[in-house]
């Protein structure tokens, strides 16, 4: 991986009626997949996206190396990487 450059991976499954956000079910598998991988790579960065990131953010930071955040905004974004140098960051999908 190049510098500078981030793993995403959505872990999110659609429901058969194809609708998206209603019926979402989420899972945190991946998520320790991609936490790995991040604290392999010293300079690694990954970004997950669930529902709310909650989920995402509880299970990638079981991982030693890395640091995960739930981000909200640009400030919390911001905050996050210069305050705690998170290297997962974990967005949410739905809307509140």
């Amino acid at each position: 991986m190049e510098k500078g450059e981030m793993r995403v991976e959505a872990n999110i499954s659609v429901s058969a009626s194809g609708e998206l956000g209603t019926k979402t079910e989420v899972k945190n598998l991946n998520s320790f997949k991609v936490a790995e991988k991040v604290a392999m790579d010293k300079d690694g960065k990954g970004i997950l996206i669930c529902g709310t990131g909650t989920g995402m953010v509880v299970a990638a930071n079981k991982v030693q190396g890395v640091r995960a955040a739930v981000i909200y905004d640009n400030y919390s974004a911001k905050k996050s990487r210069e305050d705690n140098d998170i290297n997962v960051a974990c967005l949410r999908a739905r809307s509140f």
